[in-house]
């Protein structure tokens, strides 16, 4: 289960980068899907696995990729949404679960919505359907502790073979490996997450969502120079994309470009410091929605011949 750091150098200081986009399930959602990839085959025998998000998501596709991979059947809800054919060459996320067997199950705004915010799903559920597991939008999920608890325990490994303290940093969506990251990391790691999908207040309610009693250290917050909504074009991150690809690491343009984007506008800016720290980042994957987001960008901005 552990994964490798690889050293880079970004902007002049070196990084290392915690290999967590190595796994077979996509991203870093084998951390979060751990409690499930290590269940026993009669557990899903039977059974059916349901959770719900954006048309694109990585936990989409990572479900996906454990329901064909347990022989479970996956069905997953959305809001109504016109999905186009999509011409081009590259598959998107929502194409590659489908062809993993995933269903899709669009759903009435208020439907959704509903879901959304009570994680319940046994209004949507299939007639019939007795034995099912629901798994909340991202693996936003208090089972998903075990293996990212596994994820800070490696770190704190590693740690102690250098001399230099550590800053980590990674991307927060609904902040889940952020918030159990910090669970279990050595006292003497800072640790940095940059909202990548909500504002600071979202993520402080995600937080509480998986437990509202909790006075463990939470992850210090930073946040993006810009409001950049989910998934629209901006330009700096197609620019610091094409920084990132002279490491020889590939990193996924949503979370990933505005994470480095974030920090590193943090230490120029001297809003952090990170003098005679060694800096880690935790690579969450999610490169398989690259090339249709590249297609955007080069739509916009058609890139010089």
């Amino acid at each position: 289960m552990p994964t490798r750091l690889d050293k880079v150098v970004f902007r002049g200081l070196e990084v290392f980068v915690k290999r967590d986009d190595m796994f077979y399930l996509s991203g870093n959602k084998f951390r979060k899907l751990y409690w499930l990839v290590a269940k026993e085959p009669s557990f899903f025998s039977n059974n059916h696995l349901l959770s719900y998000g954006g048309i694109q998501s990585n936990a989409m596709l990572a479900i996906a990729q454990l329901a064909n991979m347990k022989k479970v059947p996956f069905k997953y809800f959305t809001k109504q949404i016109d999905i186009k054919d999509n011409p081009k060459a590259f598959k998107t996320n929502y194409m590659l679960a489908k062809e993993l067997g995933m269903h899709h199950v669009p759903l009435k705004d208020q439907e959704y919505n509903s879901l959304v915010e009570t994680q319940d799903f046994h209004h949507v559920l299939p007639k019939g359907m007795t034995k099912w597991v629901g798994i909340p939008q991202g693996g936003a999920t208090t089972d998903a502790e075990a293996g990212i608890q596994q994820l800070s325990q490696e770190i704190n490994t590693w740690a102690q073979t250098i001399s230099q303290e550590v800053t980590l940093f990674l991307p927060s969506g609904t902040g889940t490996t952020a918030f159990y990251v910090a669970r279990h990391l050595d006292p003497s790691i800072q640790l940095y997450t940059i909202p990548c999908v909500g504002s600071q207040l979202y993520l402080q309610e995600q937080w509480k969502r998986l437990d509202t009693l909790s006075t463990l250290p939470l992850p210090q917050i930073l946040n993006p120079r810009k409001k950049v909504a989910f998934g629209s074009l901006w330009k700096p991150l197609l620019q610091t994309y094409h920084e990132l690809l002279a490491t020889n690491i590939e990193f996924d343009l949503l979370y990933a470009c505005l994470a480095w984007d974030t920090f590193f506008h943090a230490i120029e800016n001297s809003q952090i410091d990170v003098s005679n720290r060694q800096i880690v980042y935790i690579h969450c994957g999610g490169v398989s929605g690259n090339p249709s987001q590249l297609d955007r960008y080069h739509r916009k901005w058609p890139p010089h011949p």
